[in-house]
């Protein structure tokens, strides 16, 4: 039953070389969500509170034949400045 709890049902029946659905039946009293291996939670993300970056944000750009862009930003998020900004100076 450990191995069942540590490795899943169909992993166990696999490596014992036992039938799938004898085990399961032998299992049956045992709930489901026991019987599939626990993964612990390798990454939570946590934001600090009361650190936020700037709530407005005004980025213009102008290339050498006057084309003109103007990217205003305003709280947390927002487009891909990167892709932005790229495809302008390549329309240029």
């Amino acid at each position: 039953m450990e191995l069942v709890r540590e490795h899943g049902l169909h992993r166990t029946a696999r490596a014992l070389r036992l039938n799938y659905y004898s085990l399961k039946k032998r299992l049956s009293s045992v709930d489901d969500a026991t019987c599939r291996p626990q993964r612990e939670a390798t990454f939570v993300e946590l934001l600090p509170p009361g650190i936020a970056g700037p709530s407005a944000c005004t980025i213009e750009m102008e290339n050498a034949q006057g084309g003109k862009m103007k990217i205003q930003l305003q709280g947390q998020g927002g487009p891909d400045l990167a892709v932005l900004i790229n495809s302008f100076w390549k329309a240029s």
